[in-house]
């Protein structure tokens, strides 16, 4: 049976919202002062992502096997079950409708009333990533080391194949081409017709990651400790070198330069032909991921339990401290304040000097993710 619990004296929405979801099965609506105003009670596991849809409702994934939409009051107005594994690749489709990736091998289409109205099977093997292509078509990754384009009726119209492990990543570059990297050392570019088109070798460990730059070129970081610089034939035209351990993300900044944080404890700003142009040295542990603020700034987020604000000179102008174990996320939020989630079951507010604002209990379990509503939850509820 599915519960609402709101907290007594509350009952409008203040206009800026925070939400988190947590292993303990439940997602949370805050006021940034910390006050919970709702719990969504109804998944029998943990909630593994939000996703926030045009229509003002929420979209909610669980290890449940199934993904659920949501009131800001707390109903559940639908349920999404049809898949025989965990749904864990969520997306809202441009005409509103939803698409569900699962480890059963299918991907369904979703009315926001629950009913489905397609089923794309064809996959072998788990779903892994799931995209909406420009032209309103889908495309698929999975563990069968294919990426597939669907209309949205399940017509498959291509397969792009050639690859020799798993396909975790799939993004549709500004040409029209789709770009695909897994659990090995290799790229692959392909046009929608299943043509591959260019095959990126040089690494010597797994690709991590892929970002197209505004400049046309893509980056890739790698298990091997570097990131690369590629034209779209194929040619590496830079190899940023320097990071001692696992680069642990990688962002382009809007100067057009590149950010990346490591394994070794730094963070490191890159030109395009492979020059580090600062490193921020500081954090005691594991850099695990960065953010570039819109003051400029960036943010950094360790296994040391702290965030640093910093200049991309390096220079560190604040240290966030007070969480008690890791870090699970961290976001930007629209006043300039910092979220972050952690397995120490809080998220917390803070102001770029520092200063915890506010500290969201009431969670039972690691705290996954922490997501910012927006101005678009006055009214009654």
């Amino acid at each position: 049976m599915m519960n609402i619990i709101k907290k007594q004296g509350y009952t409008k929405l203040s206009r800026v919202q925070i939400f988190t979801s947590s292993c303990d099965g439940t997602a949370k609506i805050w006021g940034l002062d910390g006050t919970c105003t709702t719990t969504l009670l109804g998944h029998s596991g943990s909630v593994w992502s939000v996703v926030r849809l045009s229509n003002g409702q929420i979209a909610t994934t669980s290890e449940d096997k199934t993904v659920k939409i949501w009131n800001l009051d707390g109903t559940c107005t639908a349920t999404l079950p049809g898949h025989d594994g965990p749904a864990s690749n969520v997306i809202q489709l441009s005409n509103g409708q939803i698409a569900s990736g699962s480890e059963n091998c299918t991907v369904k289409i979703w009315n926001l009333d629950g009913t489905c109205s397609a089923t794309l099977s064809g996959h072998t093997d788990c779903v892994l990533v799931v995209t909406e292509l420009r032209n309103g078509q889908i495309a698929t990754g999975s563990h069968d080391k294919t990426v597939k384009i669907w209309k949205l009726d399940g017509t498959c119209t291509a397969t792009l194949s050639g690859r020799k492990t798993s396909v975790r990543s799939v993004t549709e570059l500004s040409n029209g081409q789709i770009i695909a990297h897994g659990r090995d050392n290799i790229v692959n570019v392909w046009r929608l017709d299943g043509t591959c088109t260019a095959v990126f070798l040089g690494h010597t460990e797994y690709v991590l990651s892929v970002i197209e730059l505004r400049n046309g070129q893509i980056a890739t970081r790698s298990w091997d400790s570097t990131m690369k610089i590629w034209n779209l034939d194929g040619t590496c035209t830079a190899t940023l070198s320097g990071h001692n351990g696992l680069p642990r993300s990688m962002i382009e900044l809007r100067n057009g330069q590149i950010a990346t944080s490591s394994q070794d404890q730094t963070v490191k700003i890159w030109n395009l032909d492979g020059t580090c142009t600062a490193t921020f040295s500081g954090h005691k542990n594991t850099v695990m991921s960065i953010i570039e603020l819109s003051n400029g700034q960036i943010a950094s987020y360790s296994g040391d339990l702290t965030v640093k604000i910093w200049n991309l000179d390096g220079t560190c102008t604040a240290t966030l401290s007070g969480h008690t174990a890791y870090l699970q996320s961290m976001i930007e939020l629209s006043n300039g304040q910092l979220g972050t989630s952690s397995i120490d079951k809080t998220a917390k507010i803070w102001r770029l000097d520092g200063t915890c604002t506010a500290t969201l209990f009431g969670h039972t379990d690691i705290v996954l993710s922490i997501v910012e509503l927006g101005d678009c939850c006055g009214g009654d509820v």
